[in-house]
Formats: structure tokens, C-alpha cells, sequence
């Protein structure tokens, strides 16, 4: 192959980690903003937890029924794909989403409709679950 050619392959692939992080990054700052205040990168680099499952690329104490993929991209997230990804590597206890931004759009927030129909009933998260507050002190469920 072209050395050139696979320069170029490395240099694309990097600016694509770049920008994942960057989106990992911008994404919890979003959450930050809303009050959930713990939000941040997850440990990428830690590889598998004790269950054999990759870490979120966003964590957030105060939310540990979601389990974050984030995609930032210049054109449409495969969001089947992602979604694929998402409920591959969340605990049974957490809700696999996706959180991606295509340049220019604002940010949007894919989860099944089984899991979206228990938010609006307030099924989801547990009420008794003492984490189910943000930062500003508002309980999830009344949000």
C-alpha cells in the first residue's frame, strides 16, 4: 500500500478519537449544566469492568441507570449501530442510550421505546433509588 496513503488512513483515524473525545467532553458538560454535576468522561482506557463490559463513554454518579454512548460526527450516526453497542455493553440495570450530535445540530438522545415509555410513566429510574436527584435538587421522576 501507498505509504502516503496510509499516513493519511492514520492521521483521519486520529482526528476521529479527537473528535470522539472532544464529544465525550462536550456531552457531560451538557449534563453538568443541567445539574448533574459528577458527569464526565468514562475510563476508555480502563478497558472491561468486573462484568467483562466496557465502561460508558460518559458516567455520571448521579445517573447510574444510563449507560451513555456518545457519538459526535460530520454526517448521520449509524444509530442502529450504536445502539447495537449501547445494549451490548450496559448493565441489566441500565438503560442503553445513545447521546449523538451531528455538526451543527444540537444534541439528541436515542433509547428504545420500551425504555422511553417508562420514563414517561415514571416507571424509570426506581423511585427509592437515593441517587435519583440532580444537583439542583429536583427529584428525576418530577422533572
Amino acid at each position: 500500500m501507498d505509504p502516503e496513503v496510509t499516513e493519511y488512513r492514520l492521521r483521519m483515524g486520529a482526528k476521529s478519537k479527537q473528535k470522539g473525545k472532544a464529544g465525550e467532553r462536550e456531552f457531560a458538560n451538557c449534563l453538568r449544566n443541567e445539574g448533574w454535576a459528577s458527569a464526565r468522561r468514562g475510563c476508555q482506557f480502563a478497558g472491561h469492568d468486573e462484568e467483562g463490559k466496557e465502561f460508558p463513554d460518559v458516567v455520571c454518579s448521579e445517573l447510574p441507570f444510563m449507560h451513555w454512548e456518545v457519538k459526535r460526527t460530520k454526517r448521520q450516526t449509524n444509530i442502529g449501530d450504536a445502539y447495537c453497542q449501547a445494549m451490548r455493553d450496559a448493565k441489566a440495570d441500565q438503560v442503553p442510550a445513545i447521546a449523538h450530535r451531528k455538526d451543527h445540530y444540537p444534541w439528541m438522545i436515542t433509547i428504545s421505546f420500551e425504555d422511553f415509555a417508562k420514563f414517561l410513566r415514571g416507571d424509570f429510574p426506581p423511585a427509592d433509588s437515593e441517587k435519583n436527584t440532580n444537583n439542583k435538587g429536583t427529584k428525576i421522576n418530577e422533572q
